[in-house]
């Protein structure tokens, strides 16, 4: 792992121009907002690293461990990402379109309303499986949706912070009773149109050989 003291662009270390951007982020006068565009930052070790707002656009971010680092808001467009950490990353509101995520660890990062458009999952890792292939939307109802099909044909579907198989939504869909109780409001109808989306979109994509 390489350290970002150890990676220099565009002239500078990747810990100046962390520390620029800190202060960016902060409004300070001296502060530099981190164009990162490009770069190369494989086998970079950024766990816990603040990177929200960053433009990480077509950046090597290969190998790299992003563990519980804050992404919310970046710019990650084309960037490579495969076989990187990603275990508890932010990633709310960033932009993944046609990233590369092959043999990524996804474990428990959170992906809400991040636009992941063309992204490649494959074989990559989330709730200790590897995806096969997966569906996503925002906006069905008050959080995001994901529905994943995994290496060993074994489906779950994420909706908000709760995750389970379709079979126990079906069993278990009203499992969050103080946010979308079983009253027939517009809030929960919602839901349940999510949770059909989810379902249909698993039978579209099993169906797709």
């Amino acid at each position: 792992m390489k350290y970002p003291d150890e990676i220099m662009h565009n002239g500078k270390t990747l810990t100046e121009i962390l520390r620029l951007h800190k202060n960016w982020r902060a409004n300070y006068p001296d502060g530099v907002h981190a164009n990162l565009n490009h770069a190369y930052l494989s086998h970079a070790n950024l766990s816990n690293t603040n990177l929200s707002y960053a433009d990480l656009s077509n950046a090597d971010l290969s190998h790299a461990d992003l563990s519980h680092a804050d992404l919310r808001n970046a710019n990650l467009s084309n960037a490579n990402l495969s076989n990187a950490d990603l275990n508890n990353a932010s990633l709310s509101n960033a932009d993944l379109s046609y990233v590369d995520l092959r043999n990524a660890d996804l474990s428990h990062a959170d992906f809400s309303d991040a636009d992941l458009s063309y992204a490649n999952l494959s074989n990559s890792k989330r709730h200790s499986q590897n995806i096969s292939k997966f569906a996503y939307a925002h906006g069905l109802y008050e959080y995001s949706v994901f529905a994943f099909i995994f290496e060993d044909g074994s489906k779950i579907i994420e909706m908000g912070c709760k995750h389970q198989s379709p079979e126990e939504w079906e069993t278990n869909f009203w499992n969050n009773p103080s946010q979308f109780p079983d009253d027939g409001s517009a809030k929960t109808k919602r839901r349940i149109l999510a949770l059909k989306w989810a379902n249909d979109v698993i039978k579209i994509m099993e169906d797709d050989k």
